[in-house]
């Protein structure tokens, strides 16, 4: 399946390559033309874990699928554990996934993916010391995960595309569109030109960095990592963007809010669409009935006077 999934390609223009190997040969991989590696085995240690870590560092991707048993390693802050299944019933609940961005996002027209029709029947619980949770069971234990990287990127997924595990094969559009998302953003490592957010680069790697336009040669090195730019690293040209994060609103809960504004004076309203105390709509409607009323005034005034009509008067002779 997973063969399947990576092979099918997106733009058919192009040539998609997929090849099965033994965890013990993953030294003869191509590394420098693989943009994604799936990990269905226990986590390395060793010389495979610093091939990991070197081939994300680059700015590739991997995707971690837990094995049928764990050996304890640890790398990039995932441990898998052992293995669960649903304390009631056949399958998991599942939480709501993350739709504003990573491989779960929306699509470009804002229509979510049908995740909701995965159904997980078995899955593996996943540690990971610094991480994003995309999606989690209804008892809180993460089904998607992306680890904490200065480049590339690095996923776990507790379940696997098999009929014991998942529906994810027979139900494959999630599986296969999170598994192109993340061969699309290895991929993207592999030319001569990327595209990276600000604030996700080590600081220590934009120190040798070529700016390419005036903008960028006025930012200080120790803030180019941080800010958007154009630059030049070796034989790539590097374009940091502001992170696409930004432009979500998200909304702050109560007790967050008392958190930030501890010690402040500050008032809240509390409202509702449609509901009852919409003092933001009352004082448009008021200033509105104050301006058909003055605009009516100031037309009654403009009308003008009326200038007496003149008879003809025809004089009779006597």
């Amino acid at each position: 399946m997973f063969r399947i999934a990576t092979r099918t390609p997106v733009d058919h223009s192009l040539i998609y390559e997929a090849e099965v190997l033994p965890a013990a040969s993953v030294n003869t991989l191509p590394w420098e033309e693989t943009a994604l590696i799936i990990w269905q085995a226990p986590i390395p240690d060793g010389l495979q874990a610093r091939q990991l870590e070197d081939f994300v560092a680059s700015g590739r991707c991997v995707v971690f699928f837990p094995p049928a048993n764990s050996q304890g390693n640890t790398l990039f802050g995932g441990m898998w554990s052992d293995w669960r299944v649903p304390e009631s019933g056949d399958r998991f609940g599942l939480k709501p996934w993350r739709t504003d961005s990573d491989l779960l996002a929306n699509t470009q027209n804002g229509t979510p993916l049908p995740a909701g029709q995965v159904e997980c029947y078995r899955a593996c619980l996943v540690e990971v010391a610094k991480a994003t949770s995309l999606w989690q069971l209804d008892s809180g234990m993460p089904l998607l995960t992306r680890a904490f990287t200065d480049q590339g990127a690095a996923w776990f997924c507790s379940t696997l595309p098999t009929p014991a595990e998942s529906n994810l094969a027979s139900n494959g559009v999630t599986f296969y569109i999170m598994l192109q998302r993340a061969l699309a953003r290895g991929a993207a490592a592999l030319g001569k030109a990327r595209q990276m957010e600000a604030g996700t680069v080590a600081a220590t790697n934009a120190v040798s960095w070529k700016p390419l336009d005036e903008l960028s040669r006025k930012i200080w090195v120790s803030q180019r990592a941080i800010s958007t730019g154009l630059y030049q690293s070796g034989d790539r040209r590097l374009a940091l963007n502001r992170p696409m994060i930004e432009d979500v609103a998200i909304v702050t809960d109560d007790a967050t809010l008392d958190q930030t504004l501890s010690g402040l004076e500050y008032t809240r309203i509390d409202d509702k669409v449609d509901g009852s105390m919409q003092l933001a709509s009352e004082i448009w409607r008021t200033f509105l009935f104050f301006m058909i009323f003055a605009l009516l005034a100031e037309a009654l005034l403009c009308v003008p006077e009326r200038t007496p009509e003149k008879q003809n008067v025809d004089a009779a002779s006597a």
